[in-house]
């Protein structure tokens, strides 16, 4: 690989964890700036009632310390990995919310999201995970060149 695409590789890579980054950062502080919205609305999730709580206090620092794992050098790679496992299970929620006749559940996003109907919001989160995995698929590439193993 000549040294241009080596760089052009790079920056692509660099470029999908910052937007990673910044749509984690995002979700934490919607849910932070109005955590009583977030609160109440978790609680009429369809979810077992041993889970609403612990998640409701878990995934915004959660969310923080991936955005941050993705920021360092050394452990953005698993950091896309956990990106990518968050994003599909909100995926697959949020499916289920549409075509599993789950009935009305409200959205627990906070900030704009909350304003997305949930096909708008499926959509929206497609797009995070083609960013996502093409980010994985570009460091798979690029390690493979440089002779790192992932």
């Amino acid at each position: 690989m000549d040294t241009r695409t080596y760089i052009s590789l790079k920056s692509w890579i660099l470029s999908g964890r910052v937007v990673l980054i910044l749509l984690w950062l995002y979700a934490a502080s919607a849910k932070l700036m109005k955590f009583g919205d977030f609160h109440d609305q978790m609680q009429l999730q369809v979810l077992p009632e041993s889970m609403k709580l612990p998640l409701i206090y878990v995934l915004p620092p959660f969310e923080i310390i991936l955005a941050l794992l993705l920021l360092s050098e050394r452990k953005y790679a698993k950091g896309l990995y956990i990106s990518i496992t968050l994003l599909t299970a909100f995926t697959t929620y949020i499916a289920l919310a549409i075509f599993g006749g789950l009935g009305h559940i409200p959205c627990s996003c906070g900030g704009v999201l909350e304003k997305l109907s949930w096909k708008e919001h499926l959509i929206f989160n497609l797009f995070f995970i083609v960013i996502n995995l093409t980010t994985i698929r570009l460091l798979l590439i690029e390690r493979r060149f440089s002779g790192e193993v992932t």
